[in-house]
């Protein structure tokens, strides 16, 4: 990904995602959206294709926003080389607009919208009690002490730019020219759509109308989840973050089904990698067969014997056969004891001299004289 934005960017986004030193310049360019989204496609890019290199590939794909371009990719719409060209384009256009603002809220989209300002735009459905918000800063600003008044709980975004809004309305132009001059691929994979909450048809996805109300209308993302819930009972994420994570636990709940999210709440990248190996084991428990020889692609490792484990002891000991027993007073009366030999003196005499001799040499002391008792 990083080679083919190069030209796109003008510079290697690599410098800036892993800097040679922690710099404030990075820290801020990460910021803006022409370099975060790249960001966020690479990394949901790259997990996606380690699932599939363990022999994990999908039958059907859905996508939040800027998600749903990597779910087009990985159902084959866009090449990759399309796909970076389009969301760099699409980043550029909306960080030229005015700056904005994005509002989360827990209410209903149904008691929302009644007393929804015209001057702002439901960008996003996310669950059926968290809704989304987007509008310029001093319209944002003044909702926000209304929501107070009401003792509505609300929560402001850290974006800069009021994604899935009117303010999007002047790019819509220019956008469509660019969708229009990339080529669009019949999907491979069943494609869930936010925009819509439903499967999309092969003349909708190729469409380049579709991509571009992509940046203008709501995210439909709780209806997605419910669709792909009628069909599929695992899922799993691939985003960076675990944002999305609470938006698939009711629904997920209430269907008995999982969603399976490497989180790292600590920004450790080991426990990234031990919550995906988590995952890998629950789809093997539940009777998925990993690709071992992918998963172990780039491991060298040597196989060793462990000594045999004793799983059924069995004594394989054979016995003496049986002696047959005799008599005592019989053996007695024909047993003869032989007299006691005696040590010979010549003998102790030897065996006394060299002891003394081996004393003498490690003691030093001269035993010749003395007499053992």
């Amino acid at each position: 990904c990083a080679i083919l934005l190069f030209p796109i960017l003008g510079e290697d986004i690599r410098t800036i995602i892993y800097p040679a030193a922690i710099n404030y310049a990075s820290a801020e360019k990460m910021k803006l959206t022409l370099y975060a989204q790249p960001a966020i496609f690479m990394v949901q890019y790259a997990t996606a294709k380690l699932w599939e290199s363990w022999g994990l590939r999908p039958e059907a794909v859905a996508g939040h926003s800027l998600g749903e371009f990597v779910a087009a990719h990985l159902a084959g719409i866009f090449s990759l080389q399309d796909v970076l060209k389009v969301i760099v384009a699409r980043c550029r256009l909306m960080q030229a607009l005015p700056g904005g603002s994005m509002l989360a809220i827990r209410i209903s989209a149904e008691k929302l919208q009644p007393i929804l300002p015209e001057n702002l735009s439901i960008a996003a459905i996310n669950s059926k009690d968290v809704i989304v918000v987007s509008g310029d800063n001093e319209a944002i600003a003044a909702y926000i002490r209304v929501l107070d008044e009401q003792e509505i709980p609300c929560h402001l975004l850290e974006n800069k730019i009021a994604f899935h809004s009117a303010m999007m309305d002047p790019v819509l132009q220019p956008f469509r020219e660019i969708m229009q001059s990339v080529t669009l691929h019949p999907p491979k994979l069943i494609f869930i759509s936010a925009l819509t909450g439903k499967q999309m048809s092969t003349k909708e996805l190729q469409n380049p109308e579709y991509w571009t109300a992509h940046i203008r209308k709501t995210v439909l993302f709780a209806d997605a989840v419910d669709t792909l819930l009628e069909d599929y009972n695992f899922m799993i994420g691939i985003g960076p973050g675990n944002s999305l994570s609470p938006l698939f636990r009711r629904p997920c709940a209430d269907k008995k089904a999982v969603f399976a999210h490497a989180e790292a709440p600590s920004g450790d990248k080991t426990s990234v990698y031990a919550g995906m190996l988590r995952i890998l084991g629950q789809l093997w428990q539940a009777g998925f067969k990993p690709d071992w020889k992918g998963f172990y692609a780039d491991q060298n490792h040597t196989k060793i014997y462990l000594p045999p484990y004793a799983y059924d002891y069995k004594k394989c000991w054979v016995e003496p056969p049986a002696t047959t027993t005799t008599d005592a007073s019989f053996m007695a009366e024909k047993l003869v004891v032989a007299a006691p030999v005696q040590p010979k003196p010549i003998m102790t005499d030897m065996l006394t001299e060299q002891i003394k001799s081996i004393l003498h040499e490690a003691s030093g002391i001269d035993l010749q004289d003395m007499q053992p008792g």
